[in-house]
Parts: C-alpha cells; sequence; structure tokens
C-alpha cells in the first residue's frame, strides 16, 4: 500500500476472520542465529500477501459474505459491504488474462517489461511476468504461468528482501 497506510509489524498481518486484531504470520522458510542467541529471517517477503513458507504462494483475504478476494487490508468488502474475512492461500498456477509491455518507467526501473493480469483459480492478480521475453511473440493471452519468486535486494545484515512474479509454464511434449 502507498501513502500513508499503517505499517504492519514484521511478522504480523491484519484482517484475519473479520478481526481488526493482529494474527502470526507463517515465518519466512529460512532463519539464522545472531550472536545474541536470537534468530532473524534470511528471507522476508516483499508484500504481506507472499508467504514463503512451506512452498511460496499468495494468500487473500476473501469475504464471508459474498467471496471476493482481497489482497490488501480491508475493514469491508467492496462488492457487498461485508466486514467479516478469511485468509485463503491462492492457487500457484494460472493463466495470463490481459498483459501490457512496458516501456516507460520511473527512472530506475528497467524497461521493457511484461505487467499483466493472472487468473489462479478464479482469483485475479496483478503482477510482473517474468522469465521470458518481453515482446508479443514470447507473450500471450491465455498461457499457462506459475508463481515464482525472485531476490529484491539484501540488506546490510544479509537479510533478502522476496518478490514473486508469474513465470510462463514450458511446454511438454
Amino acid at each position: 500500500m502507498r501513502g500513508s497506510a499503517p505499517r504492519e509489524r514484521p511478522g504480523f498481518a491484519c484482517g484475519d476472520s473479520g478481526s481488526l486484531g493482529w494474527r502470526p504470520q507463517p515465518p519466512p522458510h529460512r532463519w539464522r542465529r545472531t550472536p545474541g542467541g536470537g534468530s532473524v529471517p534470511d528471507q522476508v517477503p516483499l508484500v504481506d500477501y507472499l508467504a514463503l513458507s512451506p512452498e511460496p504462494h499468495l494468500v487473500a483475504h476473501e469475504c464471508d459474505a459474498c467471496g471476493a478476494r482481497f489482497f490488501d487490508r480491508r475493514n469491508a468488502c467492496a462488492s457487498c459491504s461485508g466486514t467479516s474475512f478469511h485468509a485463503v492461500d491462492v492457487p500457484t498456477a494460472g493463466e495470463l488474462v490481459t498483459f501490457t509491455i512496458v516501456s516507460f518507467a520511473a527512472p530506475g526501473v528497467p524497461v521493457p517489461f511484461v505487467a499483466g493480469v493472472v487468473d489462479c483459480g478464479g482469483t485475479s492478480v496483478r503482477a510482473n511476468v517474468i522469465n521470458t521475453d518481453p515482446d508479443p511473440t514470447h507473450v500471450r493471452t491465455g498461457m499457462p504461468v506459475q508463481l515464482a519468486t525472485f531476490v529484491v535486494g539484501t540488506d546490510s545484515e544479509g537479510v533478502e528482501a522476496v518478490g514473486f512474479g508469474f513465470e510462463p509454464v514450458e511446454a511438454t511434449s
């Protein structure tokens, strides 16, 4: 989220089961010991709805009243105004519904790249299509894709920030 959105504590997320309280989020999949005896994650997800363990997947908030799904925190459903939600795992495979090849972006963002919308078992996911040439001959609507993670950056303590995208599923003969 952008702007003045409230910052959430690491390891916790909001919006579970319609409550506005905190709920534990699965820990990142790798941890390391610190000299003081504690532990810190080797990897952290770039967004709250990316779970890294046991296998990388996305987690959406589903409205209990109408079934609409959202990735960001909601106090009320945009479809029916319901206020009760529960967490659901989103399938990691899907189909590219629409895409665009981005040729101009903010300074420092490498172009071109493919931005798209993926249907993952009925849940629409906005994400980049990665590990393919950003060319219309290599990307098409309806193509099968799968969730993939990648390291976005590493902080001074060696903790990696992990992002996600979708990559084409290799055709098998």
